[in-house]
């Protein structure tokens, strides 16, 4: 092989790994609770009801809808496949009751024409719920508190 058609096919490889693109996440957080919900189009209650990691998502059984049109009282929530800016499924336990900012990625519906839905890490998008309760980083992202329902909704419909 001669020394030019090595340095071009030298080239040519040093050419596609830098104008290759990232697949990786990158965000920068947008904020606490009271902060990411403020544009958000969907926030729900609800417990974790069972996993699907082959597909990477949970099963949400729906109990309450601060905000949003949600009809059925089960969805989908995908998770993280390493590149998409949202928490791996197995963040959120089994049989636990969360408060969620999800959206509606670009593909609104799955293969069978169901709504999807996922959640992201860029921000504070979910909060531990417990019975009355829900924890977490709600008023800044340096301190978890625990506030009532009641006021979650208050802080939600002033949002």
């Amino acid at each position: 092989m001669n020394v030019i058609n090595y340095m071009k096919k030298y080239i040519f490889i040093l050419l596609l790994a830098f104008s290759a693109v990232s697949f990786s996440c990158d965000c920068v957080s947008i904020g606490p609770f009271v902060k990411t919900i403020k544009s958000a189009d969907i926030i729900v209650s609800g417990k974790v009801i069972s996993y699907d990691f082959r597909k990477r998502s949970f099963y949400l059984e729906v109990q309450r809808v601060f905000r949003g049109n949600i009809k059925k009282n089960k969805i989908r929530v995908w998770g993280d496949i390493g590149n998409l800016c949202r928490p791996y499924v197995t963040e959120f336990k089994l049989n636990n009751a969360y408060v969620l900012n999800i959206y509606t990625p670009t593909s609104k519906f799955d293969k069978a024409g169901r709504h999807k839905y996922a959640i992201s890490i860029c921000g504070v998008n979910w909060l531990h719920r417990d019975n009355s309760t829900v924890t977490g980083m709600i008023f800044n992202e340096k301190e978890e508190v625990t506030i009532s329902i009641e006021k979650l909704g208050i802080l939600i419909d002033g949002s």
